[in-house]
């Protein structure tokens, strides 16, 4: 959010925006001809272009900013995940360990966000080791994302 009223306080990013959003279809056909001298003539760039530049010219100024927002929300969103698996690949089970003392907490935290069931609610609540084995098998799903995905960082 921070990064779009930044950007939106940037006079000339803000203005660049505006002027984009507000194109008329000759002028996005021009800026296409740019595009394409820019970045050559690969026709599944053309028409994902075309496809884009179409769009956009079909938006409002604040759709074209709510399409922004998110756009950079589901990079930070994407960013954050894949730092908290790199993070994991590299964790060890002092985390664990720690993870499971505090599973009280957790457990409480859960429960507030809806993701249960009533069923597991108190199955959870009545039995603490039915709800440490369900971490420690969250652990395990986490570790091996996290080390998927930390191998394919290193094949990139």
């Amino acid at each position: 959010d921070n990064l779009i009223q930044d950007l939106m306080q940037d006079p000339e990013m803000a203005a660049a925006m505006e002027m984009f959003a507000q194109m008329s279809p000759e002028e996005m056909k021009e800026l296409m001809g740019e595009l394409v001298g820019i970045l050559g003539d690969d026709p599944s760039t053309i028409q994902a272009m075309q496809e884009v530049m179409e769009d956009l010219s079909n938006m409002e100024p604040n759709e074209f900013e709510n399409a922004l927002q998110e756009m950079i929300s589901e990079r930070h969103v994407s960013r954050a995940v894949d730092e908290t698996l790199l993070q994991l690949a590299d964790a060890n089970e002092e985390m664990l360990d720690t993870i499971l003392e505090k599973s009280d907490v957790i457990l409480e935290s859960v429960i507030e966000s809806g993701h249960l069931t009533q069923e597991e609610i108190l199955l959870f609540q009545n039995d603490p080791e039915a709800w440490k084995m369900e971490l420690k098998i969250i652990w395990a799903d986490l570790q091996k994302q996290a080390n998927s995905a930390s191998a394919v960082d290193v094949e990139l």
